[in-house]
């Protein structure tokens, strides 16, 4: 994919190049394969937009708290979801699973143990972890401090079943 939008740029630019007619039908071809290639979100325009922390939306719960920057229902994604959690040391979130999105999760600070179905794994900064949608899991925060994670979802909906 790179080498197609190399390619495509190199023509667009106008390099000279040995055998340029021969090049530039070649690249003529590519992009135009290019332009029919189906990508996420084409049909569909999204304007790029910046959240600012005024803007976030902050879910607290007795075991720590939620703050989602990027949604569908705040209007800045049509494709994610994207948030951080906070879980207090010694406390957990409930076991959960999204019917409807893969899940990614990435350590920033503190220690946990991340359950996903039968299997745990402890975690700690720098960690990340891939949940496929349908999968239970929550995460215990069995450090000493309040564990800190980002947190993606593959849909702007996210839904959750189990919290």
């Amino acid at each position: 994919m790179l080498y197609l939008l190399i390619r495509v740029r190199e023509h667009r630019i106008g390099l000279a190049r040995a055998g340029e007619a021969e090049q530039r039908s070649e690249d003529q071809r590519l992009l135009c394969a290019w332009n029919r290639f189906p990508r996420r979100g084409r049909k569909v325009p999204v304007k790029a937009s910046v959240v600012r922390p005024d803007n976030y939306t902050i879910d607290a719960q007795a075991w720590g708290r939620l703050i989602w920057m990027v949604s569908g229902a705040q209007g800045s994604s049509a494709t994610m979801t994207v948030g951080k959690c906070f879980i207090k040391p010694g406390c957990a979130n409930p076991p959960h699973y999204h019917p409807n999105c893969d899940e990614v999760l990435h350590v920033l600070r503190g220690h946990i143990e991340h359950r996903v179905d039968d299997e745990y794994v402890e975690m700690t900064s720098g960690d990340t972890i891939s949940i496929p949608s349908g999968r239970i899991h929550n995460a215990r925060n069995i450090g000493t401090e309040e564990a800190e994670f980002m947190i993606s979802f593959s849909s702007a909906d996210r839904q959750v079943v189990g919290e």
